[in-house]
């Protein structure tokens, strides 16, 4: 059989680990994988005890490992942005995970365009937004003149009408999940007619 058929070796694409996997998180699983099973096989008290510990020990570890690792992804987003647009929009596209998705919510930058990882700061940029207007309109970008105005000759007149774009966004389903912009409806309806400006100029 193995002559006529001949042989084929199986086996898909390695698995890539998640950045935050390293080799202590890898430990402090183990430890309290191994006392999980001892503490089934004894059911003392002492062994659930060192099992708890370990598990609240394995916990924080990898809560802090991938706050660190997301906060990586940020700087290297933010620069990456400046840098190289292609894989920008590539690395943002691809920013989608089944059980933990990426809020973009909590990544907020700071006038200088860095981002901000503190609470205090992050509340602080939020109230300066005023209602989403500095964020949709920031300096540099309107202001300048780099956005559609119909009373200057050299730009063009847009091909989808502010009617067009508040109709759609109205007959949008509310709950609908974010796409890659992480931008859903009910954000769109907050702003008022501020973000469907927004909408239109960048349609």
């Amino acid at each position: 059989m193995k002559e006529a058929c001949g042989t084929k070796k199986q086996g898909g694409p390695t698995r890539k680990l998640t950045a935050w996997w390293n080799e202590e998180i890898k430990e402090v699983i183990q430890t309290k994988k191994k006392l999980f099973k001892k503490w089934v096989k004894s059911k003392r008290e002492e062994d659930y005890l060192q099992y708890r510990l370990a598990r609240r020990d394995a916990k924080r570890k990898t809560g802090l490992s991938k706050e660190a690792s997301w906060k990586k992804y940020g700087e290297d987003l933010s620069a990456m942005c400046q840098t190289s647009t292609r894989n920008f929009h590539k690395s943002v596209k691809a920013m989608r995970v089944r059980d933990n998705p990426f809020d973009p919510t909590s990544v907020v930058n700071d006038p200088k365009g860095q981002p901000l990882y503190e609470d205090d700061l992050i509340r602080g940029r939020w109230e300066e937004y005023m209602y989403f207007y500095d964020l949709l309109n920031p300096a540099g970008i309107l202001d300048t003149g780099e956005g559609f105005d119909p009373s200057q000759p050299d730009h063009q007149e847009s091909n989808i009408l502010e009617s067009e774009v508040r109709w759609a966004v109205k007959d949008s389903p509310k709950d609908k999940a974010a796409g890659d912009d992480g931008i859903t409806t009910r954000a769109v309806l907050a702003c008022g007619e501020i973000g469907i400006q927004w909408l239109t100029l960048n349609a």
